[in-house]
């Protein structure tokens, strides 16, 4: 059986006490996910495009120097293996 909660259910201390409990987390998996990133050199990134590809075309590239997935500064016109075509760009 499922039981409804009226606005009476809900307590302003547990509230807040999941609030409390929720933001570390929050940031916790935000620290994570940037430490999920790669090194420049296990992707062979390189300073200069490679057949018309670079970073500044790629969806992973993060204006105006940064990846999603490298970590480290990248140049808009740099490459790696990871590069992959930003929709309306070719």
């Amino acid at each position: 059986m499922v039981k409804i909660l009226d606005n009476n259910s809900i307590s302003r201390r547990n509230l807040l006490l999941t609030a409390a409990v929720a933001a570390p987390s929050a940031a916790l998996m935000g620290m994570a996910a940037k430490a999920a990133q790669v090194t420049q050199a296990s992707v062979n990134y390189q300073n200069s495009s490679k057949d018309g590809h670079s970073c500044s075309n790629c969806k992973l590239f993060v204006a105006p120097s940064s990846c999603k997935i490298v970590a480290g500064k990248v140049s808009p016109g740099g490459w790696c293996e990871l590069w992959n075509d930003r929709p309306g760009t070719n």
